[in-house]
Parts: structure tokens; C-alpha cells; sequence
């Protein structure tokens, strides 16, 4: 059982991507058009469930960890955009922004990650760190390269993994379909715990099959649910939130609460920084107004660097060229420390302001255009704005 529990998180860290930026805008691009089931598998430590009651039943069950088809829709839609023959930068989520290499072999095709990985998951599994990792045991498709190879340690032999990371596309017409699995493990892991407890594997990319030799122990159920996403281009891109703000009246310090009040209806611009001077003197990029409980947000905003400026009447994140960062909520906080820039004459309820070049002083020096943010296509960017005057 715990060899199986190696198995499943070792594959699921095998997925993890870093982000790339270089995308063609008049590539071809695939786009989530519906995620479908296309059936559960369960097992005990007696072998695979039939009893269509029993697998109702575990399947309610395992319905309040595992995400529903409509979650995975929202949240982990799939973009992918062909920027040549032999390139696909492929989007998943706020989890994966990356370019990968085309390649098929017979009916599959194979997106595939240049660089190699090399690891030990007897060493870095959290879960068992003296057994060792079996990758194919489960899945129909394994990476183009994948290599593993005992090697010598202080205490024996550890298995060393070297593999380039696939994802697996399979064609239906002009659809592309890629295949996940999730896991949900019923264990008590083996220490006796009351109740045993759920442990979840989400979104491995690849088909099970058939025949599995699985070995449970007597109070663990492992519930399988296969579906697959399929793309095409002419699917209605799901919006993605980019960025997250909340907005702060910094001036509305009372000594007796060291809750600040948010801002509604209060206008945002980001300005997109192109290395030359007096970018926010210029037309905005995006615009949007905070809401009741100050909150703004910012979907499919480019990637890239970005001057935030926020206003309401006489309110700015601004003050005298200075970005306001928050204020001084009481005599402790007003004393600098290595840790706090040095601000001249601070007072409680006064204005802090942000040390934007790093010296430890604020000064004419930290007089900028605006809050300077960085949109990553890959994750959503939450902040927090304070305003005043």
C-alpha cells in the first residue's frame, strides 16, 4: 500500500511546470471546450468493486473531497497555442505556464519538457523514505525519456529517476483530448488512527490500465475517477483572474481599532511599464473600479510589469511621489528597525511609505510613478492598496 501511495505522489510532483512568456500572438490555440467522466474504479484489499450499491455509496462518499467536473472547468481549463511545428505553450489553470516540444509516436502525441529531471523519491517522499518508486505500474503512457537506475549511497542503493516530463494528447478528429486521473485513498496509513482518512492525487495526465495489481491493506479504498478534457479551437476560452486587490483608506485610523476602512468606487489604472519615463502621464492599459467592500479585479491581464495607480477624489496610493504602504497603528511601530526603513518624524496613524529602492531610507529617492506589480500568466497576483491624502 504505501508503495502505491510512493507511486501516486511521485507522479503528481512529476507535473509541476515553471513559466515561460514566449508566445506568438497569431498562433493557432485549443481552448477547453468540455470536460466529461468517463467512469470510477474502486478497489479494497479484495480486488475491485462491483456491487453497484456499494459503489454508489463509496462514490457520494469520495464526491466531498475530489473537485467537480464543473470546479476542474473553471479552474484548471486548459489553453494550448501551437507557436510552431515543434512548439505548444501550454496553459493550465494558474498552475502551468510553460513551452513544451511536440512530438508523436504512432496515435499519441507528446508535449514534452526540454529539460531533464533527476531525483530520488526514496529520499524525497514524504511518505516512505526507504521504498522505492514504480512509475508504469499503473499508467498506459510513460515519457519519451525516462530512465531509472540504482545507484550507490551511504546506506545501499537508492533508485536516481532522470526523465523528461510528457504530457500525453490523444486526436479525435479535430478535437485533441487529454486523459487525468484522480486518486482518493480511504487509509488509516497504517497507524491505527479512529477514523481513516482521505488522501487525494489530482489531475495525473495519463490512462489507466486495465488490469491492476494493486495491494491494500484491510482498511484502506482506493477510488478511481477517470475523465479527459477535450480541446478544440473554436471552445469559449474561460476568463482568468489575473489580479486581486483590496483597497485600504489609510486615513481612516481611529485609536481605538486598528481596523482600516475599505474603498468603493475607487478608479485603478495599471500602466504597462516600457522602460521609458512618464508612463502613467499616458493612456491606461486597464481600468477597473473597486466595489462595496473595496475589492478590484483584473482578468486576462497580459503577463508583464505594470505602475498601479488607484484614486478616489483627493485619495491616492500616492503622497508627494511617495507609494503609501500601510500606516502606524501604535508607539511600537513607529521605532525603526533593521527590518523597517527609516521614515522622518513618524507618528501614530501616520502615513507609512514604501522603501522602493531598497536602501533603508525614505527619501525623494523612493518618489515613483505608481505600486510597481508583475502579472505572471501563470499565477493570480493578490495585493493589498492603501489610499490617503
Amino acid at each position: 500500500m504505501k508503495k502505491l501511495i510512493v507511486t501516486l505522489f511521485a507522479t503528481a510532483v512529476l507535473l509541476s511546470c515553471e513559466k515561460d512568456e514566449n508566445v506568438l500572438s497569431d498562433s493557432e490555440t485549443y481552448y477547453t471546450k468540455l470536460v466529461s467522466e468517463e467512469r470510477y474504479r474502486i478497489f479494497t484489499s479484495d480486488g475491485e468493486v462491483k456491487n453497484e450499491d456499494v459503489r454508489n455509496l463509496i462514490i457520494s462518499k469520495s464526491n466531498e473531497v475530489l473537485p467537480s467536473l464543473i470546479t476542474i472547468r473553471q479552474k484548471e481549463d486548459i489553453r494550448a497555442t501551437l507557436i510552431s511545428e515543434d512548439k505548444v505553450f501550454f496553459e493550465r489553470g494558474s498552475t502551468i505556464a510553460d513551452t513544451f516540444l511536440i512530438k508523436t509516436k504512432g496515435s499519441l502525441t507528446y508535449w514534452e519538457k526540454s529539460d531533464t529531471t533527476t531525483y530520488y523519491p526514496s529520499i524525497q517522499s514524504e511518505f516512505n523514505k526507504t521504498l522505492n518508486f514504480s512509475d508504469t505500474s499503473l499508467f498506459v503512457y510513460k515519457p519519451l525519456y525516462y530512465e531509472e537506475v540504482e545507484v550507490p549511497h551511504s546506506t545501499g542503493y537508492l533508485n536516481r529517476i532522470k526523465q523528461k516530463t510528457c504530457f500525453y494528447i490523444e486526436k479525435e478528429g479535430n478535437a485533441l483530448i487529454m486523459p487525468f486521473v484522480d486518486y482518493c485513498l480511504l487509509t488509516d496509513m497504517g497507524l491505527q488512527r479512529p477514523a481513516p482518512q482521505f488522501f487525494t492525487y489530482l489531475a495525473t495526465n495519463n490512462r489507466l490500465k486495465e488490469t491492476l495489481n494493486l495491494t491494500l491493506s484491510e482498511k484502506d479504498t482506493l477510488i478511481i475517477r477517470e475523465y479527459v478534457q477535450q480541446l478544440t479551437k473554436d471552445a469559449i476560452p474561460t476568463t482568468k483572474k489575473s489580479v486581486e486587490l483590496i483597497i485600504y483608506n489609510a486615513n481612516s485610523w481611529q485609536p481605538n481599532s486598528s481596523a482600516l476602512s475599505v474603498v468603493s468606487q475607487a478608479e485603478v489604472k495599471l500602466f504597462k511599464n516600457t522602460g521609458s519615463a512618464n508612463v502613467t502621464k499616458g493612456k491606461e492599459t486597464y481600468k477597473e473600479i473597486s466595489d462595496e467592500n473595496g475589492i478590484v479585479n483584473f482578468y486576462d491581464i497580459e503577463p508583464g510589469n505594470y505602475f498601479l495607480i488607484a484614486t478616489k477624489e483627493d485619495l491616492s496610493n500616492l503622497k508627494n511621489g511617495l507609494l503609501i504602504n500601510g500606516v502606524f497603528m501604535n508607539a511600537q511601530d513607529t521605532v525603526h528597525t533593521m527590518d523597517k526603513p527609516y521614515q522622518d518624524n513618524p507618528e501614530i496613524g501616520g502615513l507609512k511609505y514604501e522603501d522602493m529602492n531598497g536602501d533603508g531610507v525614505i527619501s525623494e529617492l523612493d518618489v515613483t510613478e505608481g505600486d510597481y506589480i508583475e502579472v505572471k500568466r501563470s499565477e493570480m497576483l493578490k495585493r493589498i492598496i492603501y489610499m490617503g491624502k
